[in-house]
C-alpha cells in the first residue's frame, strides 16, 4: 500500500515512522510498504519533560522500543498498543503530578499501524478518526477497542480501518483538543481546500483558541499524490458552502 502523509504537531514536532524518529516538521512524503509488513506511524506532542525528554520524545521513543524489543508484536498488536499507551498515560501524568503540575505534563499521541491487509488508527489523549472521500468527511464513530485511562479527558480510542478503503481516500486522525475548537465542516473545508491539511488544521485550531494544550494530526491519503482535489486559484461561490481560511 502506498500512501502519502502529512503531519503535524502543536510546538516541537516529533514524528516516528517506523521506528525513526523524527524531530523536525514534516512536509507530505510519500511512505509506501509491502502486504506483509508491519507498518507504523506515530505522532506526539506533548508538555513537560520525563526523565530529561520532553512528554512527546519520551513516549515515542518507548512506542519505537517496544516494538524493538518485542513487546508490540503484529499478532497482539491492538492489545500490546494498548498496553504501552496506557503505561505511557501513567508515567507522564504521574511525573507531573509529583511535580505538582495539577493538570499533570499530558501527552497527545496519534498514529496508523497494521499490515497491508489490515490498518488502524490511534488517538491516545482523545481523538477521532474521519475517512475523507469525495469531498465529504465522515467520522469513524465506533472504535474497535476505547482505552479508557480512567480520566475522561485522556481516553484513547484504536479504529479498524475498512477494508473498503480506495485509492484517493484520506485518513485524518486528530486529536481531541481539535475536536474541540474545530467542528467536522471546517475539518472537511480544509482537506477540499489544502495540500498541507495538517498544517493548515493545527493553524485554523490555533486561530480558534487552542492554546497550548497537546495536539497531533495525521493525515495519509491512500494511493499517494497530493492531498488537495482542486486548482487553489479557482474562485469559489460564497454559497457552495466552502472557503479559504488562509486567502
Amino acid at each position: 500500500m502506498k500512501l502519502t502523509i502529512h503531519t503535524a504537531c502543536q510546538g516541537e514536532a516529533i514524528a516516528s515512522v517506523a521506528g525513526n524518529i523524527v524531530k523536525d516538521a514534516i512536509t507530505p512524503f510519500e511512505f509506501e510498504f509491502g502486504s506483509e509488513e508491519f507498518f507504523y506511524l506515530f505522532v506526539a506532542q506533548g508538555k513537560g519533560r520525563v526523565k530529561g525528554q520532553s512528554s512527546a520524545e519520551f513516549a515515542l521513543e518507548h512506542l519505537r522500543d517496544s516494538f524493538s524489543m518485542g513487546d508490540i508484536t503484529a499478532e497482539n498488536q491492538v492489545d500490546d498498543i494498548f498496553a504501552q499507551c496506557r503505561y505511557l498515560h501513567l508515567e507522564i501524568n504521574g511525573v507531573g503530578e509529583h511535580l505538582g503540575d495539577v493538570d499533570g505534563h499530558g501527552c497527545a499521541i496519534n498514529g496508523l499501524f497494521g499490515l497491508d491487509s489490515q490498518g488502524y488508527s490511534l488517538a491516545a489523549g482523545g481523538g477521532r478518526t474521519y475517512v475523507y472521500r469525495n469531498c465529504t468527511l465522515s467520522p469513524m464513530s465506533d472504535p474497535c477497542q476505547p482505552l479508557g485511562f480512567g480520566l475522561e479527558e485522556d481516553d484513547a480510542n484504536i479504529w479498524q480501518l475498512g477494508a473498503d478503503l480506495v485509492d484517493g481516500d484520506v485518513i485524518l486522525v486528530v486529536s481531541k483538543a481539535i475536536t474541540d475548537v474545530l467542528s467536522d465542516d471546517e475539518l472537511e473545508d480544509i482537506l477540499y481546500l489544502s495540500n498541507y491539511p495538517a498544517d493548515h488544521i493545527l493553524a485554523s485550531a490555533k486561530e480558534e483558541g487552542l492554546g497550548d494544550t497537546p495536539a497531533a494530526i495525521i493525515a495519509a491519503k491512500v494511493g499517494g499524490g497530493e492531498f488537495r482535489e482542486i486548482d487553489p486559484d479557482e474562485e469559489y461561490d460564497e454559497d457552495d458552502g466552502r472557503y479559504d481560511p488562509w486567502a
